[in-house]
């Protein structure tokens, strides 16, 4: 965060995108969603990340303004969205008198299971593939798979389980969990697209042997490598697998890359001539 001075009041600004708070976000994408011309575009970002109300933001100087769009730029070059700064969100939807709260994963992946992720990937690359006019019914099952309903009577103060959500179902991904993000703003559903992008070029930098083609993932996919984890035996069968949380799953396959390529490393050592 910096505090900047505007008509002698004080700001206090985001600097990167994981110091956002979820509405800034939110409308942040909304803003960046309609592609605006850069100065304007520009000002409207610096409005938000400002937090000023429509009138004050009226009374200041233009001047002034445009020296510090500079404060913007982050949002327009790389983004690095690890944190959940969506962590819930409430929507009326037409089959519900009350709004309705759906909860999502927590930053970086730190919740999520190895069974949910393949979905979610799966259905981010069709989204990303189609675009957003001809795939948003893939972004629906994205945000539907990772945003679920609260546990029944869970306490979600002490959180003892470590996720608040109802354990994930794959049978309910093609139609059940996409029919209650479907009215969401598009805007508040590509901000969760953004992030699940983000969180997952950061799995990638975290466990770059795995996906660089050092294991199984990069030649056939999570799904496949799930199923070989399980034909192995080590954590169970095929359910039990998808049941592992990602980071463990992942951590457990970079080690054991790293011990086959010492051991293929001493193998060709002691190889004769």
């Amino acid at each position: 965060m910096t505090i900047i001075e505007l008509n002698k009041r004080f700001y206090t600004v985001p600097q990167s995108w994981n110091e956002l708070t979820g509405k800034q976000l939110v409308a942040v994408c909304d803003v960046l969603l309609q592609k605006p011309e850069e100065v304007t575009g520009k000002m409207k970002l610096l409005k938000i990340l400002t937090g000023m109300s429509s009138w004050r933001w009226l009374q200041q100087s233009v001047a002034e303004l445009e020296d510090h769009l500079y404060l913007v730029d982050f949002l327009i070059t790389e983004m690095e969205l690890t944190e959940q700064v969506l962590p819930h969100y409430a929507h009326r939807n037409k089959w519900y008198r009350t709004k309705q709260v759906l909860y999502g994963p927590q930053s970086n992946f730190d919740n999520l299971l190895i069974g949910e992720f393949s979905f979610c990937e799966y259905y981010y690359n069709q989204y990303e593939n189609k675009g957003i006019e001809n795939g948003i019914n893939e972004l629906n099952q994205l945000v539907g798979t990772l945003y679920r309903k609260q546990k029944a009577h869970y306490n979600a103060k002490t959180n003892p389980d470590g996720d608040c959500r109802m354990p994930f179902n794959k049978n309910l991904c093609d139609a059940y969990y996409p029919s209650l993000v479907e009215e969401w703003p598009l805007a508040v559903k590509v901000a969760i697209g953004w992030w699940f992008k983000s969180c997952r070029i950061e799995l990638q930098k975290q466990f770059g042997n795995v996906f660089s083609g050092g294991g199984d993932v990069a030649k056939y996919g999570m799904w496949s490598v799930m199923n070989t984890v399980a034909e192995k035996g080590n954590h169970g069968n095929f359910t039990q697998v998808e049941n592992m949380l990602l980071k463990e799953f992942m951590m457990e396959l970079s080690e054991s890359i790293e011990k086959n390529k010492k051991l293929e490393q001493k193998l060709n050592a002691n190889k004769p001539g």
